[in-house]
């Protein structure tokens, strides 16, 4: 390299293309492979926030069933018995009973929507990781003369 400067009397050797091949293809090895872990990463997640929204998927599924079948015949219960013991009109008897029905379904789905915001966290490993990784490529890429200058 004719503008180098010489230490201790010695200038540096000049890197081979051979060198400069092998020091290529190893940076590639490594980028290839951190992208490769990084989806390895991502499926683990994936499986895993899988695993545990299937639990919620169940119970969704399981109130589902009990809306469609039973609570309807449960609240008209309710309301007759309103109607016939506490001698209330039939219509404050039926909107009272399905106003606290409703109630119950919306913090059913409160409870459901709190569960399935959690499992988003399982991705911020990966999400945290990936950053990490897409930083130390950065570095890897400008070199230890531009970690110098801005450090």
């Amino acid at each position: 390299m004719p503008r180098q400067a010489e230490l201790n009397g010695h200038s540096a050797p000049e890197a081979t293309v051979g060198e400069v091949t092998t020091h290529a293809s190893g940076l590639a090895y490594d980028l290839i492979t951190l992208a490769e872990l990084q989806a390895r990463l991502l499926f683990l997640d994936m499986r895993e926030a899988t695993r545990r929204s299937a639990i919620t998927a169940v119970i969704l599924s399981a109130m589902a069933v009990f809306s469609v079948s039973a609570v309807p015949v449960c609240l008209l219960g309710i309301s007759e018995l309103l109607i016939e013991y506490a001698e209330w009109h039939r219509a404050v008897a039926y909107l009272t009973v399905g106003s606290v029905g409703a109630i119950a379904a919306l913090i059913g789905a409160f409870i459901a929507a709190k569960r399935l915001v959690k499992i988003g966290a399982v991705f911020g490993r990966s999400h945290q990781e990936f950053q990490d990784n897409l930083e130390f490529v950065k570095r890897l890429v400008r070199g230890p003369e531009n970690d110098e200058a801005n450090g």
